[in-house]
């Protein structure tokens, strides 16, 4: 699904048809029929086992943003369609997709459904997961993935596919001999350690066996649904896209004999309004209030959110509580005169990255829950105001944050101002932080990175071999991609770890990404370019947003004024990425979403390389 290799379709076709595998010419399968038990009945309406997708896009040929509002459960199924975004959205079209909470390895696989058909889109049932997914090492998994594919411009035929670690390109086109939107009819897969075999109605059809040039997916992985529509890039393969007139893929039945990975979420108990306490409320300080991702904020009156250009990517703005609480309520205003405001508010913990968000008591429908992500989601009508009450879990929080415009299909709006007025908590006496182990800094003396300055970036000592640098800088768009690097492949040679501690000297929060490079740049999920080794990190000190992007690359973390870190981070030198060539430092400029210009004082010291399992062996 990720990534369609359109311009060797036709040779992977004919390889298909000339028995690269097995199911070649006229012989015929005597697999088993498949077996499993219900996982899903959407005769009966939503399933507790899925979600739906909601806010963001797969990027590539996919032309849609997922959104919640293009799934429907009507009429004895589930109903997924491709719909026009709002007039001037990044991506003109929505999608629907639903997925499993859970994960599944091996085992059988089915599906009732009825595929639309309208050129220019897919109607799938797959298995998949990548870097997104962690294992259960906390490490990122392989992009694998099963397929069972639809194409609206000849529903006759379904297409077979799989990914092993990203690579794809194992397309076979079966033909049906009926026409599969006209009715419900059942397709599914075996997925065995040594082999996948396909079955359309139990009948199997065609079948692939694993070797050491040709193997097959073996990471567990969500089970998915969706429809979605091309750009013009995929016209060769899927047909052009000029309009749905209402056709849907409809979805019955999902069945399954793989055991399932990890728990379905418990269903949030809403909170009645006379729960609310009636005591015990103070003003929440919002004076650290910052607009991260280019948004202009007024503190004045209230907290007015702002913005005056097109806002995506996950552009945010926020604080951090200096109380956590277990109540949070608030009137928020769209100030807007014409546009719809789409807000997502997260009350978060920034060590665990959980939400904090259990339940909502507000008397309209424009404010709910995202289950999954524990956050609310705001969708207001000009002018409109309403009073909103939050119920935070049992748990520690530690940061407020506003995405305004910017994780949906309103992202192509070009204006927009919420404020949120009467903002207050109650807060929670017994919420401990959790507790942050200590990284394991390497032993040893810190080793000298040579760093030169740049036209953007001033470095203390510079062209100057220093174990400690200072960087300095003026009037930096932020989302410029600027950087510092330095030579590293001697240090990084036979090693996985990389200690760095960090002094924010200035008097206003930096946002830092650390890459380590690698030698070769390869294909990561959507990233064409990706040649960074970072596997994880952790750290000790001050700090929020910390995490790595493992598919994007790079260490990130943003350091308020005054605050000093330790990061460790972990590496491959063993990847096709090949071996940690050099150290780059982005100050303040590895935000796309960022137009804004910044300055800053940052101290970069304790340099360090070490392997840990020469660490662990001792």
């Amino acid at each position: 699904m990720k990534k369609k290799s359109l311009t060797i379709l036709a040779l992977v076709l004919l390889l298909a048809c000339a028995c690269a595998f097995a199911a070649c010419g006229d012989k015929k399968l005597t697999d088993a029929p498949l077996s499993g038990s219900t996982l899903a009945d959407f005769t009966e309406g939503e399933a507790e086992a899925f979600f739906e997708s909601d806010g963001w896009c797969n990027g590539d040929v996919f032309n849609v943003t997922w959104s919640e509002n293009n799934v429907s459960y009507a009429g004895g199924g589930a109903h997924l369609e491709v719909a026009e975004a709002a007039s001037g959205a990044e991506v003109p079209y929505l999608g629907g997709e639903l997925r499993s909470y859970q994960q599944f390895g091996y085992g059988d696989y089915s599906v009732t459904m009825k595929p639309a058909k309208v050129s220019g889109t897919a109607s799938t049932f797959f298995t998949y997961t990548g870097p997104s997914e962690l294992d259960e090492n906390d490490e990122p998994n392989p992009h694998d993935e099963i397929d069972i594919e639809f194409l609206g411009k000849d529903t006759t035929k379904v297409q077979f596919n799989y990914f092993v670690n990203g690579k794809g390109g194992h397309e076979y086109m079966y033909n049906l001999g009926f026409d599969a939107s006209k009715e419900y009819h059942e397709y599914g897969f075996r997925w065995a350690e040594d082999y996948i075999v396909w079955f359309v109605d139990n009948v199997p059809v065609y079948k692939v066996t694993a070797s050491k040039k040709n193997p097959i997916p073996s990471t567990a992985g969500r089970i998915l649904m969706n429809h979605w529509s091309g750009t013009t890039a995929a016209e060769g393969w899927m047909g052009k896209y000029t309009g749905s007139n209402g056709a849907t893929c409809d979805y019955k039945l999902v069945k399954t004999s793989a055991a399932p990975i990890g728990e379905i979420p418990e269903a949030p108990e809403i909170p009645d309004e006379s729960e609310v306490p009636a005591t015990g409320w103070v003003d929440v300080d919002v004076s650290g209030f910052d607009g991260w991702g280019s948004y202009e904020v007024d503190k004045t009156d209230g907290l007015t959110v702002s913005h005056s250009e097109n806002k995506s990517g996950w552009a945010c703005c926020g604080m951090s509580l200096s109380d956590s609480y277990s109540w949070v309520k608030f009137n928020i205003t769209n100030n807007d005169e014409e546009n719809s405001a789409s807000v997502r508010l997260d009350i978060k913990d920034t060590v665990t990255n959980a939400g904090g968000i259990s339940g909502i008591v507000c008397d309209s429908s424009a404010v709910k829950l995202d289950t999954v992500e524990s956050a609310a989601l705001i969708t207001l009508k000009s002018g409109e105001s309403v009073d909103v009450v939050l119920k935070i879990k049992d748990m520690y929080v530690n940061q407020f944050v506003i995405f305004l415009n910017s994780t949906s299909a309103t992202a192509g709006v070009e204006t927009g101002s919420i404020t949120i007025s009467d903002l207050q908590g109650i807060i929670n006496e017994d919420a401990v932080p959790p507790e942050v182990p200590e990284p394991e800094v390497p032993d040893g003396d810190n080793c000298v990175l040579t760093f030169t300055s740049t036209a953007e970036y001033t470095v203390d000592k510079s062209g100057v071999a220093a174990a400690e640098i200072n960087v300095t800088y003026e009037g930096l768009t932020g989302g410029s991609y600027n950087n510092v690097q330095a030579n590293a492949a001697d240090l990084a040679a036979g090693n996985d770890t990389f200690s760095i501690k960090i002094t924010n000297n200035g008097d206003s929060a930096v946002k830092l990404r650390i890459d380590l490079i690698g030698e070769n740049t390869i294909t990561v999920g959507d990233n064409a370019n990706m040649n960074v080794c970072n596997l994880s990190a952790e750290k000790t000190g001050g700090g929020s947003e910390f995490y790595t992007d493992t598919t994007w690359g790079g260490t990130m973390i943003t350091l308020a004024a005054g605050e000093e870190v330790t990061v460790v981070i972990t590496y491959t030198n063993g990847s096709e990425m090949g071996a940690v060539q050099r150290v780059q430092l982005y100050l303040d400029s590895a935000d796309y979403a960022d137009t804004e210009t910044h300055s800053g004082n940052v101290t970069f010291g304790e340099f360090k390389f070490s392997n840990s399992q020469s660490v662990d062996e001792e």
